[in-house]
């Protein structure tokens, strides 16, 4: 594989408003202030292939000058993409970057302000040092690689990463539980996630996931029984979806428990700073923050549940993972003098049942992608554009195999006693 091939095509270039006057721009307001000479930069693709689709991100290193005082910086910028293509008729009319960057300029400093205020020094997500939504959209974040912080891509977290992970959206969404019952307007326009964002949830990625599912469950005898079930949620899995993201915003329950979804929280939107001796986790931050809306609380979790753990801890552990999140989520209500009431355990669980649209649509739209993202050579566009890519997906053995194993318990739980 040549180096180009590592990187997808539209990072390979730089779009030529990327120059010295805007990162001129960038560091005058990092530095607070305007005496700010660029001397020189070099621009590289943002991440490898494979890491992230919604957004085309360039890595910047820059030399500058302040009062003659030398310097450097190395910047990670996060833009729309402009290529003409799939990519960018999909997401022009999108509001993937109103969202971010609301959540990174006004959300995470108020969630680390209130965490601070229990001498809680944790972080969520990277510093932005600087965002812009016209002429062009862009976000520029701090590089954390150069702070130590890597992307883990070859291989499924282990035991204590899993479990640091769900402590870390336990915090997430602890904090967010109490500001919306506090300062609910603070959540104004945070509405928009993969299911209700017109743009990406009528994109055949998302609507044919269930119809492939489905077709694999013919071609293969042994899950040929579970093909009536599918067959009945298909009609309007979408919509009750739909239904389920906008239900704090159109219809919310009395029994419901809402929270910020990140609301594509799988293992390449994090990154883990080790320690480099005996190789602990230290850190963990937050990435991409995209399709962050306030939903259901069981969202986030169904999604770290398929897309963040390992095919072990899917079938074995995650009862233990969500006592873990929960026990953690509850700590965190009561050192910041929760005065409302904790949601119990069970609680949540009561809504994995409820909101099980959403859980089967990632089931059979989502998890055979879930094997494909440890593959070095995975091709994200492709698997978004190509109908028979995505068939071949789910061909995966072991994908089948864990199939054998999560049907019967959704049957055996009650998934389908309403489909047919």
């Amino acid at each position: 594989m040549s180096a180009t091939e590592n990187f997808n095509d539209d990072e390979l270039v730089a779009p030529e408003w990327l120059n010295n006057d805007f990162l001129k721009k960038v560091i005058e307001n990092y530095e607070k202030t305007k005496d700010v000479e660029v001397t020189n930069f070099k621009l590289t693709p943002g991440t490898v292939k494979g890491d992230h689709y919604a957004s085309v991100m360039f890595r910047a290193n820059v030399d500058y000058k302040i009062k003659g005082v030398r310097k450097s910086k190395s910047l990670i910028i996060k833009t729309m993409p402009e290529v003409e293509g799939q990519k960018k008729e999909m997401l022009k009319d999108s509001h993937i970057f109103e969202t971010e960057i609301k959540v990174y300029t006004e959300i995470l400093p108020k969630f680390e302000s209130v965490l601070n205020s229990i001498g809680d020094k944790t972080k969520i997500g990277p510093n932005c040092l600087y965002y812009s939504l016209h002429p062009k959209k862009c976000i520029v974040f701090e590089d954390l690689v150069p702070l130590g912080y890597t992307v883990q891509r070859d291989r499924d977290l282990n035991n204590d990463e899993i479990k640091d992970v769900m402590r870390k959206l336990a915090v997430f969404h602890a904090i967010s539980y109490y500001l919306n019952k506090k300062e609910p307007k603070l959540f104004d326009n945070l509405q928009y996630g993969f299911m209700n964002e017109p743009s990406i949830r009528e994109n055949d990625f998302v609507t044919d996931g269930i119809n492939i599912f489905i077709e694999i469950l013919n071609e293969v005898p042994t899950l040929r029984k579970y093909k009536p079930y599918f067959e009945a949620l298909q009609t309007d899995i979408l919509e009750k979806c739909r239904q389920t993201f906008d239900e704090f915003r159109e219809n919310p329950q009395s029994d419901g428990i809402y929270v910020l979804c990140h609301g594509d929280f799988h293992f390449k939107n994090l990154m883990f700073k080790h320690n480099p001796i005996n190789e602990k986790v230290e850190d963990i931050l937050l990435l991409d923050f995209q399709l962050s809306y306030i939903g259901p609380i069981v969202n986030d979790l169904y999604y770290s549940f398929f897309m963040m753990s390992s095919r072990e801890h899917r079938l074995q552990q995650f009862d233990e993972l969500l006592y873990l999140y929960h026990s953690h989520f509850k700590s965190i209500l009561n050192k910041i003098d929760f005065d409302g009431e904790v949601p119990k355990l069970s609680e949540i669980r009561a809504m994995f049942l409820k909101h099980k649209h959403f859980e089967l649509f990632l089931l059979s739209g989502f998890l055979a992608m879930r094997y494909e993202f440890q593959n070095k050579d995975i091709d994200v566009e492709k698997i978004i554009l190509s109908r028979d890519h995505r068939k071949n997906l789910y061909m995966n053995k072991e994908f089948l195999d864990e199939l054998h194993q999560l049907l019967p318990k959704y049957l055996h739980s009650g998934y389908f006693e309403d489909s047919i």
